[in-house]
């Protein structure tokens, strides 16, 4: 966790100062630090998923519902991470745009699982 402190400091530092001097470069920057912090962090996310499939082999969850939550989270991930950058290139509207339709995307992926909730319940009521 320190590293991606570090990581995320050093590049706000750099970025900073990058703004001063080419604003262009302090884009650039921005998005490597980001980028940086995303692949150091990629360990602990594996073992978040590590952790949700044995979950799932316990409670015997179907696969299919597991790779839908892994999309949704994903999904989510993504678009924060990209309206985030899109608000530090100053296009705050248009980040607020992709985090209405990323929520759009995420309702459409997650039906199969309530539908297959209210199977569950449906089931449990006869």
């Amino acid at each position: 966790m320190l590293q991606i402190v570090g990581i995320a400091i050093v590049g706000g530092l750099i970025t900073i100062y990058l703004r001063s001097i080419n604003p262009e470069l302090s884009v650039m920057s921005m998005v490597c630090t980001g980028i940086l912090i995303l692949s150091a962090s990629f360990g602990y996310l594996v073992q978040s998923f590590e952790l949700f499939q044995k979950i799932a082999e316990i409670s015997r969850i179907d696969d299919n519902l597991l790779k839908l939550i892994f999309k949704i989270v994903a999904i989510g991930y993504v678009v924060e991470f990209s309206a985030g950058i899109l608000e530090d290139c100053g296009v705050k509207s248009v980040a607020d745009k992709l985090v209405f339709a990323g929520k759009f995307v995420i309702l459409s992926v997650s039906l199969p699982i309530f539908y297959a909730l209210i199977n569950i319940l449906v089931g449990l009521v006869s």
